[in-house]
Protein backbone atom coordinates (compact mmCIF):
# COMPACT_ATOMS: atom_id res chain seq x y z
CA UNK A 1 0.00 0.00 0.00
CA UNK A 2 2.89 2.54 0.62
CA UNK A 3 4.33 1.96 -2.36
CA UNK A 4 1.40 2.43 -4.40
CA UNK A 5 1.03 5.81 -2.65
CA UNK A 6 4.70 6.96 -3.61
CA UNK A 7 4.33 5.49 -6.58
CA UNK A 8 0.67 7.92 -7.14
CA UNK A 9 2.29 10.84 -5.31
CA UNK A 10 4.89 11.34 -8.05
CA UNK A 11 2.48 11.47 -10.90
CA UNK A 12 1.12 14.90 -9.97
CA UNK A 13 1.13 17.63 -12.76
CA UNK A 14 3.94 19.13 -10.07
CA UNK A 15 6.40 16.22 -10.28
CA UNK A 16 5.80 16.42 -14.12
CA UNK A 17 6.53 20.33 -14.02
CA UNK A 18 10.03 19.35 -12.18
CA UNK A 19 10.67 16.17 -14.35
CA UNK A 20 10.44 18.41 -17.34
CA UNK A 21 12.85 21.38 -16.00
CA UNK A 22 15.33 18.37 -15.28
CA UNK A 23 15.13 16.81 -18.23
CA UNK A 24 14.32 19.78 -20.97
CA UNK A 25 17.11 22.67 -19.51
CA UNK A 26 19.14 20.61 -17.47
CA UNK A 27 18.60 21.93 -14.53
CA UNK A 28 19.33 20.48 -11.05
CA UNK A 29 16.86 19.43 -8.55
CA UNK A 30 17.28 22.21 -6.47
CA UNK A 31 17.14 24.53 -8.95
CA UNK A 32 13.74 22.56 -10.53
CA UNK A 33 11.93 22.62 -7.14
CA UNK A 34 12.66 26.15 -6.68
CA UNK A 35 11.34 27.24 -10.19
CA UNK A 36 8.38 25.67 -9.15
CA UNK A 37 7.92 27.36 -5.90
CA UNK A 38 8.02 30.51 -7.37
CA UNK A 39 5.45 29.59 -10.04
CA UNK A 40 3.06 28.58 -7.68
CA UNK A 41 3.52 31.82 -5.77
CA UNK A 42 3.32 33.85 -8.43
CA UNK A 43 0.25 32.07 -10.28
CA UNK A 44 -1.42 30.27 -7.94
CA UNK A 45 -1.62 32.02 -5.14
CA UNK A 46 -4.44 30.99 -2.73
CA UNK A 47 -5.49 34.04 -1.34
CA UNK A 48 -9.31 35.00 -2.08
CA UNK A 49 -9.84 38.13 -3.68
CA UNK A 50 -13.38 39.55 -2.62
CA UNK A 51 -15.66 42.47 -4.21
CA UNK A 52 -13.87 45.73 -3.81
CA UNK A 53 -10.82 44.40 -3.89
CA UNK A 54 -7.88 44.06 -6.59
CA UNK A 55 -4.42 42.30 -6.29
CA UNK A 56 -1.30 44.70 -6.69
CA UNK A 57 2.39 44.29 -7.55
CA UNK A 58 4.27 46.76 -5.36
CA UNK A 59 7.87 47.65 -4.54
CA UNK A 60 8.44 46.66 -0.85
CA UNK A 61 8.59 49.63 1.32
CA UNK A 62 12.30 49.38 2.55
CA UNK A 63 13.52 49.98 -1.11
CA UNK A 64 15.49 53.32 -1.29
CA UNK A 65 15.57 55.30 -4.02
CA UNK A 66 18.38 54.99 -7.05
CA UNK A 67 17.77 51.42 -8.28
CA UNK A 68 15.74 50.84 -11.26
CA UNK A 69 12.25 49.48 -10.58
CA UNK A 70 12.88 46.42 -12.31
CA UNK A 71 15.70 45.82 -9.54
CA UNK A 72 13.31 46.54 -6.72
CA UNK A 73 12.16 43.84 -4.73
CA UNK A 74 8.42 43.74 -4.63
CA UNK A 75 5.76 42.58 -3.12
CA UNK A 76 2.09 41.19 -3.88
CA UNK A 77 -0.78 42.72 -1.72
CA UNK A 78 -4.69 42.53 -1.89
CA UNK A 79 -5.64 46.75 -1.91
CA UNK A 80 -9.15 46.67 -0.45
CA UNK A 81 -11.57 49.65 -1.54
CA UNK A 82 -12.90 51.20 1.96
CA UNK A 83 -15.07 54.17 0.89
CA UNK A 84 -16.87 54.88 -2.36
CA UNK A 85 -13.98 57.27 -3.44
CA UNK A 86 -11.31 55.43 -3.01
Amino acid sequence: MLAEYERLSKKTKANEFVKTLRKEFELSPRASRGILDVVQEMFFDNREIRAGQIEYTAVRSDEGPGKPVDEMVKVRVILTRELESD
